[in-house]
């Protein structure tokens, strides 16, 4: 055995999770390690172990997939006509374009939107680059970044709409990306249709909307949904082109937004959280009913092509466990009651065709919108009704439009969502029609929590709603009022005085589930959500103090009163995130060994749970601890 170290007052450890202990250790991974020290150590009289510095690899999703790309691999082909200039529409050529890895792999990619503006960037121009002379891009799908948003569209919305220029769309303007980059980053996902089929359809960061809305499908429902249809949504399974499988976006009929796009890039999000670092050095912590080997808790940031390094301003001291070490072990509220067919919103329009109309209700489950990132309750509101009108589009018929249905305006800026139907006509017979056919529904306990509405009496023991703080209604048409009488509506038997209607749906489909749900009245009235920002946390998002006390300080007078308050800490509340405070007076911990042979790492997502490791991406994580000898 190799001869003891034993250092006189201090020494530093540095313990990669790539060295050669995985000779030794051959399950080690960058988020739980063991390192073989090449010396033991021994550790005379009492040390204490903190952490100096802690290196992680990146969590990004993207450096993850392009990381697997070959120079020669295709990402995204592309068609479109080509024109020459003054000689006739007839005379155009389609022209093919392939984006390849080796096109775009030195360009800056941080995110998702920038994997997406880079890729069409280079289409363009590869597309200018292949043209003959004269000729101009006359025919060519639109790509439109909305930097605000992070969102990126492709739409055919600004051609024509006539029988031509369909067929010509659908044979000459092609975009289709590879169908594991779709996958990857929830464009896509696969879908079972009642005959057994499997075919693709939006995931949850790509919505559509029809390329001309007076228009609606060019194919009707029973066609889209037969055996033989391969595109019932819009999106077609390529299974083999250039021996890859490939999804096209047919831009014919539909405009594609890809969503999320900067949430997506990484694993957990880009928010800042909390990881803990766990040592098998460290004396056993408390941690409320856990014991547990907690060396710091680190304040993280993911990036995507950088690693993360953390240097505390004040190193904490723990009591080291023991005097002999050879080996060091070293470890790192609403949506979320919901199950996934919970029905958060049920919205009901008339559609119209050339001859007829029907009615189509349509259903919101949190399973449509859980993996969209969602911090505030504006965020909530605009992917409910984004995810409404794509569901209602999926199960149109050919040539139905969405004429009569409410609108709904998002205000970025103010973080007001408003709900309307005053673009309706006013006479009686357009106002039975919006009773009865255009309804929106949001479920009742999801309407209280954000404060749009409240409870002001019972009636027939059911509640009867008025406006909360957060909702303020209006006339749908300033110049006509209420359709009914004041003492009608405020009559004993009248179930929505103030607009508002608690209805009782049953989901027969679903285990006859029931859902408490609010409807809110668009033939009388608009409708404003305020404060859609502020009132995501429970007291609002501006900074404040807490105040911490434990029972183990000795007594503090504040003023007239005897307290056990330890400080006060200043709190920045927010929703996907963690609130790290890093005092600069410092504890200490003991070392628990006095002589180190080995010393196993692990990086954890719990302060209780050294073994809830984090995911990371390939690539080496590296730890430096300071050990420092008890002076007495």
């Amino acid at each position: 055995m190799a001869s003891l170290v034993k250092p006189d007052r201090e020494l530093y450890l540095t313990l990669p999770s790539n060295d050669s202990s995985i000779v030794s250790f051959p399950n080690n991974t960058n988020h739980h390690w063991t390192n073989q020290l090449p010396h033991p150590i021994e550790l005379e009289g009492e040390w204490e172990v903190g952490l100096s510095q802690i290196t992680l690899p990146t969590e990004s999703k993207v450096k993850e997939y392009l990381d697997t790309l070959s120079d020669d691999d295709p990402i995204m082909f592309t068609s479109n006509a080509v024109w020459v200039k003054d000689i006739g529409s007839g005379t155009s050529a389609r022209l093919d374009i392939t984006v390849f890895y080796k096109d775009i792999k030195d360009a800056n990619i941080q995110t998702v939107f920038d994997l997406l503006k880079v890729l069409f960037d280079t289409d363009a121009e590869k597309r200018a680059w292949n043209m003959e002379r004269n000729y101009v891009t006359k025919h060519v799908f639109r790509v439109i970044y909305n930097e605000v948003n992070n969102d990126v569209k492709i739409t055919a919305g600004h051609l024509g709409t006539d029988t031509a220029t369909y067929l010509h769309i659908a044979n000459n303007m092609k975009v289709l990306l590879r169908k594991e980059l779709c996958l990857k980053f929830n464009w896509v996902e696969e879908k079972t249709l009642s005959s057994g089929h499997v075919r693709p359809a939006n995931g949850v960061n790509l919505l559509s909307d029809f390329r001309n809305p007076d228009q609606g499908w060019k194919n009707t429902y029973r066609a889209r949904y037969s055996a033989l249809w391969n595109t019932p949504f819009g999106l077609e399974d390529i299974t083999d082109f250039y021996g890859e499988a490939y999804i096209r976006f047919h831009l014919e009929e539909l405009a594609y937004t890809f969503t999320n796009t900067i949430n997506s890039s990484y694993k957990k999000g880009t928010i800042s959280r909390a990881l803990y670092a766990y040592s098998s050095l460290c004396a056993p912590t408390i941690t409320g009913d856990q014991t547990t080997d907690l060396l710091r808790s680190v304040r993280y940031k993911p990036g995507l092509n950088e690693t993360f390094t953390y240097e505390p301003t004040h190193i904490h001291y723990k009591p080291v466990r023991t005097s002999n070490i050879s080996t060091i072990e070293t470890g790192i509220e609403y949506l979320s009651t919901l199950g996934d067919d919970d029905i958060l919103l049920r919205m009901r329009n008339m559609l119209f065709a050339p001859t007829l109309q029907t009615i189509f209700t349509t259903h919101v489950t949190y399973k449509d919108i859980k993996g969209v990132e969602i911090i505030t309750t504006y965020d909530l509101l605009d992917i409910l009704f984004r995810k409404a009108l794509q569901l209602q589009a999926w199960n149109m018929d050919k040539d139905y439009t969405i004429k009569a249905a409410f609108k709904v305006n998002l205000d970025d800026t103010s973080g007001d969502v408003t709900l309307s139907a005053g673009h309706v006509p006013t006479d009686q017979v357009t106002f039975n029609n919006i009773a009865n056919n255009m309804q929106l529904l949001l479920r009742v306990d999801m309407c209280e929590k954000f404060g749009w509405i409240k409870q002001h009496s019972t009636f027939d023991n059911k509640p009867i709603f008025i406006n909360g703080p957060n909702l303020t209604s209006f006339f749908r048409n300033e110049n006509q009022g209420w359709s009914k009488l004041y003492d009608l509506r405020m009559g004993s038997s009248y179930k929505w005085p103030y607009g508002l209607e608690y209805v009782k749906y049953i989901d027969y489909v679903n285990n006859s589930k029931q859902t408490n749900f609010c409807r809110f009245h668009l033939e009388e009235l608009d409708y404003k959500f305020t404060n859609t920002k502020e009132n995501t946390s429970k007291k609002g998002n501006t900074l404040r103090s807490l105040f911490v006390y434990s029972s183990l300080c000795q007594p503090t007078i504040t003023g007239s009163n005897t307290t056990d308050m330890l400080r006060e800490i200043t709190y920045k509340p927010g929703l996907n995130q963690t609130h790290i405070f890093e005092p600069r007076k410092l504890t200490y911990k003991p070392v628990r060994i006095s002589q180190i042979y080995t010393i196993e790492t692990g990086i954890s997502e719990s302060e209780a749970n050294s073994t809830d490791y984090v995911d990371f991406n390939e690539g080496p994580t590296i730890l430096t601890l300071h050990l420092r000898k008890i002076v007495k």
